[in-house]
């Protein structure tokens, strides 16, 4: 909970706050090996985080993007210029921040004046004509938990071709993502950049990977300082540039919402095409009273989230790990429709890139990003290669969770599932188990899945040498019962016949001759219902006889 009088950050936390932020937050994650990033949103628009396994930081000015650019017309934007020129491109060319059609962004009202927030607490009237309250002391106790936020709605960027609206485009503040050294924090100095998969230093590189990352991109920005000084080592080492605003991503705006602590579902990391899981906490500042709060308590005003991020690398991995040499393969998905995947041990990720203007489109490779999104697949989806499946046992455990839901997952049983529907396919057998952790609201789904044996030497198919004899065995047994009773039930009154109870063998002959026609069961390739029947009529035959 940060407060005006944090000891970290006497003024809360701050864009200058930004290097002596990451500096802490490297230090916390190599003592939490387990944790993928840490990571700060602020209700003014300032974004900054640490990936500690992946070796960047990302930072966020504070601030709104839609505004205007190119010209007069709606007032003086010359204080965004700053931002509208700070893109740079795959090899490191300076483009500007134009947001694409349809992408979201925050708009102020009032200035972003502060109004309650809108959890259930903070719309509560606490007020002293309200008759909910018998004492001071329970009034008192309802303003300390009104919580106050900035008051502001997200729109997004219009849909026409060019990004404008009207004749005019709109701009962006980006969030950048740099290099670091050794302590966490941005750099650009060759020989000094911590690289992803090893302990090595090495150089700060653009997107391309060949072109070095020398940024000295000067303004006044809200690192500089908060009295408008002017630097020229706000970019340092920023390779990427991305349209990012924290104020319309989930795991912010639940925590807005509820105001507590919250798992939020599992969902993609855009940058890894991982899954994970995020951790969020609103953090607050007190304000002195006012006329909002006539019995003296401060405002608790909402300032932003801070967050942990939890990859499900470790779940992947491990799977992977245990299960390379063996012919099992186990997969995770999340047990509600419609069924994402959540791990493999096939390795699969079970997600895509795509354009957020056409998302039949995939995301270019190494190339610009800001028209991307991430997407997750439903394992029932992972037989097509564009869904992110990469091995063929994908399309096998498709099927296999398909055949599980269609006979409501079984706990006991086990299911078989053909690879493909060719007679000659091979043949797996699963069983599903659910996982559950109440708590982070996590309910998902295990499946394992073998494969097994399929007999060819019992299958009697049309051209085999057996096919015709059999049918002539059966017939020819059918007949011969057939005779039999018609030779008893004509001489019924012989005394011979009689004695011997004429009806009891009758049914008994008549139970062979059913008998004889379930050979016919064995005719025929080995599908399910084939080998039931033949399981099932010879003893249901023979029962009727007796």
């Amino acid at each position: 909970r940060g407060t005006k009088s944090s000891n970290s950050f006497p003024h809360d936390l701050r864009a200058p706050d930004r290097n002596d932020y990451l500096r802490f937050n490297d230090a916390l994650m190599s003592a939490f090996r387990n944790l993928d990033s840490v990571l700060v949103g602020l209700d003014d628009g300032m974004f900054v985080g640490h990936g500690y396994a992946s070796k960047i930081a990302n930072y966020r000015e504070p601030g709104e993007s839609g505004y205007p650019v190119g010209g007069p017309v709606g007032g003086d934007t010359s204080s965004m210029d700053k931002h509208y020129g700070s893109c740079v491109n795959a090899t490191g060319h300076g483009v500007p921040c134009i947001m694409n059609p349809g992408a979201p962004y925050v708009e102020c009202i009032d200035g972003c004046s502060l109004v309650r927030c809108p959890d259930e607490k903070s719309q509560r009237d606490c007020s002293p004509t309200s008759a909910e309250f018998e004492s001071d002391a329970e009034r008192t106790e309802c303003e300390a938990q009104v919580k106050w936020c900035r008051q502001y709605v997200r729109k997004t960027a219009p849909s026409d071709a060019d990004g404008t609206a009207g004749d005019r485009k709109l701009g962006f503040i980006p969030r950048s993502t740099n290099c670091i050294d050794a302590t966490g924090v941005v750099s650009q100095t060759p020989g000094q950049i911590m690289k992803k998969g090893t302990d090595e230093p090495g150089s700060c590189y653009y997107a391309d990977g060949t072109t070095p990352v020398q940024r000295t991109l000067s303004g006044p920005y809200a690192y500089c300082g908060d009295k408008g000084e002017v630097c020229n080592d706000t970019f340092v080492g920023a390779m990427v540039s991305r349209d990012y605003d924290p104020r319309w991503r989930s795991w912010y705006n639940d925590t807005r919402t509820i105001q507590r602590p919250n798992w939020s579902p599992p969902y993609l990391f855009f940058a890894t095409l991982s899954m994970g899981i995020t951790y969020s906490e609103p953090i607050y500042s007190t304000q002195e009273g006012d006329e909002e709060s006539p019995s003296g308590v401060g405002r608790t005003v909402f300032d932003g989230v801070v967050a942990v991020d939890y990859a499900f690398d470790n779940i992947t991995n491990f799977l992977v790990e245990n299960y390379l040499n063996s012919s099992t393969t186990v997969a995770v998905a999340e047990e509600a429709e419609p069924h994402y995947m959540i791990a493999s041990s096939t390795g699969s990720r079970g997600a895509t890139k795509v354009r957020i203007s056409d998302e039949t489109l995939p995301c270019p490779v190494g190339g610009d990003s800001s028209d991307c999104k991430a997407v997750r697949t439903s394992i029932l989806d992972m037989a097509e290669p564009s869904a992110g499946g990469s091995t063929a046992l994908d399309g096998v455990i498709a099927r296999a969770f398909a055949k599980q839901k269609d006979e409501g997952f079984p706990d006991a049983d086990l299911v078989s599932v053909k690879a493909d529907d060719s007679a000659s396919s091979s043949a797996y057998i699963s069983q599903t188990r659910l996982f559950e952790i109440p708590e982070a609201d996590l309910s998902w789904r295990i499946i394992i899945m073998s494969p097994t044996e399929v007999s060819a030497a019992d299958t009697i198919l049309r051209g085999d040498s057996l096919f015709g004899f059999l049918i002539g065995i059966a017939l020819l047994g059918f007949v011969v019962c057939l005779a039999l009773l018609y030779h008893f039930c004509k001489h019924r009154t012989n005394r011979t016949i009689v004695t011997s109870d004429w009806r009891f063998t009758s049914a008994f002959i008549l139970g062979c001759s059913l008998l004889n026609t379930a050979s016919f069961s064995f005719l025929g390739p080995n599908t399910d219902s084939l080998c039931m029947l033949r399981m099932w009529l010879p003893p249901l035959f023979f029962s009727l006889g007796p």
